[in-house]
C-alpha cells in the first residue's frame, strides 16, 4: 500500500484529520476517543502509518471542527515541504460538493458529473452494505495565507476517495428490539449515519 500514492493520501487523511488516539498498554492496543475516527487511525497503522510518526511529519497547525451541521472536519498540516494542506473528511455528499478535482494515479483532475455520479454510486453501494461511509479531500494552501477562513479552506478542493467501516449492531441491541416487538412497542432508530446504512442496520436488527 505504501507504493499507492493515492491510497496513502486516503489513509493520511483519516488518521491525521482525527483527534482519536492509538494506545498501547499491558492488555494490548486501545481507542481513546470517538470509535469512527478510532478505525481511521487503526487502518493507517494496519499499513504502516503510525500515528506518532506521521503526526511528526505532519503537524497541525489549526483546525475547523466537526459539527452535525456542517458534517465536516478540517485539519490544517505543515508537510515535510514546508508546504500546508488542508484534509477534510466527512458526509461524502458534502465533501464531494465542495470538489472540483479528484485524485487519480497521483494526478488532481476535473471533477465532471461523470465522476461525481460514479462516486456517489459508489457511496450508495457502501451504504447499502452496512458501511458508515466518509469522503476523504484535500487543498494545497497558496503560500503566505496565514489566517485562512473556514469557507476558504473548504472549497475547490481535491476528492481522494471513499472509507468504509462496518459498526455492526450490538446484541443488546438486538434482544431489545425483540422484546419491543413481543410487548407491541413500535422501535425507531435515530441515527446520523446515511439513510441506505441505517435501513441495511436495521434489517439485521
Amino acid at each position: 500500500p505504501k507504493d499507492e500514492a493515492d491510497l496513502s493520501l486516503l489513509l493520511r487523511i483519516g488518521a491525521l484529520c482525527n483527534n482519536a488516539r492509538l494506545e498501547k498498554t499491558e492488555d494490548g492496543w486501545r481507542i481513546l476517543g470517538d470509535p469512527t475516527e478510532g478505525a481511521l487511525i487503526v487502518a493507517a497503522a494496519k499499513m504502516g502509518m503510525m500515528e506518532d510518526d506521521i503526526e511528526k511529519s505532519y503537524p497541525r497547525v489549526s483546525e475547523v471542527p466537526f459539527s452535525s451541521e456542517r458534517k465536516l472536519m478540517t485539519t490544517v498540516h505543515l508537510t515535510p515541504n514546508e508546504e500546508k494542506h488542508a484534509y477534510v473528511k466527512g458526509a461524502p455528499e458534502i465533501v464531494l460538493d465542495r470538489c472540483t478535482r479528484f485524485l487519480q494515479g497521483g494526478r488532481a483532475k476535473r471533477l465532471s458529473e461523470v465522476e461525481k455520479e460514479k462516486i456517489l454510486k459508489a457511496n450508495m453501494e457502501m451504504a447499502r452494505e452496512a458501511l458508515r461511509v466518509l469522503g476523504m479531500a484535500y487543498k494545497e494552501l497558496p503560500k503566505g495565507l496565514n489566517n485562512p477562513t473556514e469557507e476558504s479552506l473548504e472549497r475547490d478542493l481535491v476528492f481522494v476517495g471513499l472509507v468504509g467501516m462496518i459498526d455492526p449492531p450490538r446484541e443488546e441491541a438486538i434482544e431489545a428490539a425483540r422484546l419491543c416487538e413481543k410487548a407491541g412497542i413500535k422501535a425507531v432508530m435515530i441515527t446520523g449515519d446515511h439513510e441506505m446504512t441505517a435501513t441495511a442496520i436495521a434489517k439485521e436488527i
